[in-house]
């Protein structure tokens, strides 16, 4: 990117943290050259505007999911319980009965 130095203007490029190269203005804040700045006005914030309702979309989904998961392991726990019960209960009776036949 050329930058167009107007006489007596100093200019200090700065990054800025989406990689924009920005320009620091004169003092008097004359207007900054065609082509040396782009304004992101309306279009750029709609399209961020986009991108955090998507990203709210995903999350909400995620946190749905992510509890119908829970679930899903508190109920998959809850009938490994019962069987494991179940058997052991079995044993106890069938040990009960082994020990009366003998």
């Amino acid at each position: 990117m050329h930058t167009f130095r107007a006489p007596g203007e100093v200019r200090v490029p700065q990054a800025s943290r989406n990689g924009e190269l920005q320009v620091l203005r004169p003092k008097d804040l004359r207007a900054v050259p065609r082509g040396l700045h782009d304004d992101h006005g309306p279009e750029r914030l709609e399209k961020q505007l986009g991108q955090l309702e998507a990203d709210r979309d995903g999350a909400l989904k995620y946190k749905g999911l992510n509890e119908r998961l829970a679930t899903a392991r508190a109920q998959l726990a809850y009938k490994n319980q019962e069987l494991i019960e179940g058997q052991s209960v079995s044993r106890l009776l069938f040990a009960q009965s082994s020990d009366g036949v003998q």
